[in-house]
């Protein structure tokens, strides 16, 4: 098919609003692994494959709803621009500001959970002692008389 001057600028900037997309993409992966390091420990080769099969799928989308399927050097070459622009432009600001934001959440999040069940551990504190203590003379009445009342006790056993 073919475009006009005015159609093919068009194409070549949504091609760099595209490529400023994967660049997007490409640091939420790394903002995930800077905000959750034992994430990131385990599952670097899992996010990479699922961000090259998303950027694929980004410009395979792109190419074929925006130039019907037609692979033309300027619009790849305009993807490419568009990453080069972002990580150049707004990368370091926006990746800063998004691991602050969620550090904060984090914070927020376990601050939450550890009020809901603060009345929980205080709880847990209180009866353990005497459920261990219970179970145990369970467990010592069971062999005296040879039953096995107490088989399984050693569960809740206190750890030294």
């Amino acid at each position: 098919m073919i475009y006009g001057l005015s159609a093919q600028g068009l194409l070549f900037l949504w091609a760099v609003l595209t490529g400023g997309s994967i660049g997007f993409l490409y640091d939420a992966f790394r903002i995930l692994r800077k905000t959750m390091p034992l994430f990131a420990k385990y599952a670097v080769a899992a996010q990479d494959t699922v961000f090259w099969l998303a950027a694929t799928g980004v410009m395979f989308w792109f190419l074929l709803h925006e130039n019907f399927g037609e692979i033309r050097l300027f619009a790849v070459l305009g993807a490419a621009l568009g990453v080069v622009l972002y990580f150049a432009a707004l990368s370091r600001p926006l990746t800063k500001i998004l691991v602050t934001v969620i550090e904060f959440l984090k914070k927020v999040i376990i601050t939450a959970l550890k009020i809901i069940f603060a009345p929980l551990i205080w709880l847990y504190k209180r009866l353990a002692p005497k459920f261990r203590s219970g179970l145990s003379r369970m467990a010592r009445y069971g062999k005296i008389k040879g039953k096995t009342a107490g088989r399984n006790w050693f569960i809740f056993r206190k750890k030294v």
